[in-house]
């Protein structure tokens, strides 16, 4: 297996990867992992053209974002990311996406997805948090989460409404350089 950070050169396979692991969200058994309607789970041209603008930019540009692919024999088996917020005065945080394929899960991928990331972030940059929303239901990715030092800040119940049931989502974080302290901030 080969981590990398992804380039505008390399986005095709990716994107075969992301559409099959996106129609995978709440198929069968596996939970909904995306807040979206099973049947609206693909990749969109929308989403699509989104990666496509930001992956080239720097870190502080505007629609920046950071994507690094797991590779087994040429194809993806797994991503994670982070890209700002889009709010101003929050340039030391970020917000985490990933996914695994479905035929790798429960083998430590996502383990090593969060691990790279956190000592990517740690080398390359001055980001001091790490956020993610997850599907509250999705049990398997919030002890993912917990395991890799991600603490739970906050839930909200009933946030979304997706074919007919009612979906908590949970915010998670973790922190990664912290430069300020809150009692610094105080004084």
């Amino acid at each position: 297996m080969e981590l990398q950070l992804a380039t505008e050169h390399n986005l095709d396979g990716f994107f075969a990867y992301l559409d099959k692991h996106l129609r995978e969200n709440g198929l069968g058994s596996t939970p909904l992992f995306q807040p979206v309607s099973v049947e609206a789970s693909k990749l969109t041209p929308e989403l699509e053209q989104r990666f496509r603008l930001a992956v080239p930019r720097e870190i502080n540009d505007l629609g920046w974002r950071k994507l690094f692919v797991a590779t087994k024999s040429d194809a993806v088996i797994g991503h994670i990311d982070i890209r700002p917020y889009p709010d101003r005065h929050t340039e030391h945080r970020v917000l985490l996406g990933m996914g695994v394929d479905a035929v790798v899960r429960g083998q430590g991928l996502g383990t090593q997805l969060i691990t790279f990331l956190i000592d990517w972030v740690r080398t390359h940059t001055a980001i001091e948090y790490i956020d993610l929303w997850v599907l509250s239901e999705n049990h398997a990715a919030k002890a993912l989460y917990r395991k890799c030092g991600f603490i739970k800040c906050g839930e909200i119940e009933d946030k979304f409404r997706i074919d007919g049931k009612s979906h908590a989502y949970t915010m998670m974080s973790l922190t990664v350089n912290r430069k300020v302290s809150v009692a610094d901030v105080a004084r």
